[in-house]
């Protein structure tokens, strides 16, 4: 019976481990993906000559996280989906020559991981180290 219970805990206790390195992976990835889109809508407003809003639509438990992007006339220019399990915030306007118009901070949580992606005022976006 001993043995038994040994071999349970182990489970677990691997089970916890691989579920925390893969939500760990997995904010990362998302907030990779995140400063990528940013970027291109940072172009898309130089190239088109106007100003871009990007924004987040928080979680609930039957809806994910969506991140939107809409141009100065209100047309949806693009919607992303994140997993279940990733929380996005965050918002910020971007002028026609691909500068935000304040600096802004998008946050992606999945499970006690937190990673950050930042704009600053000259446009420049940057993920600091990830928070636990």
């Amino acid at each position: 019976m001993l043995a038994v219970t040994a071999i349970a805990a182990l489970l677990i206790y691997g089970w916890t481990a691989s579920e925390s390195l893969r939500s760990a992976w997995q904010s990362h990835e998302t907030a990779v993906s995140l400063a990528q889109m940013l970027r291109d809508f940072q172009a898309y407003a130089a190239k088109h000559n106007c100003f871009v809003y990007i924004s987040t639509v928080p979680a609930t438990p039957s809806r994910c996280s969506a991140c939107i992007a809409v141009d100065q006339s209100n047309n949806e220019l693009k919607r992303t989906l994140f997993p279940q399990t990733i929380f996005v915030t965050g918002v910020v306007t971007v002028d026609p020559q691909g500068i935000p118009t304040a600096p802004a901070q998008f946050t992606v949580t999945c499970g006690k991981h937190i990673n950050q992606v930042q704009l600053d005022a000259r446009g420049n976006i940057s993920l600091p180290l990830a928070q636990e």
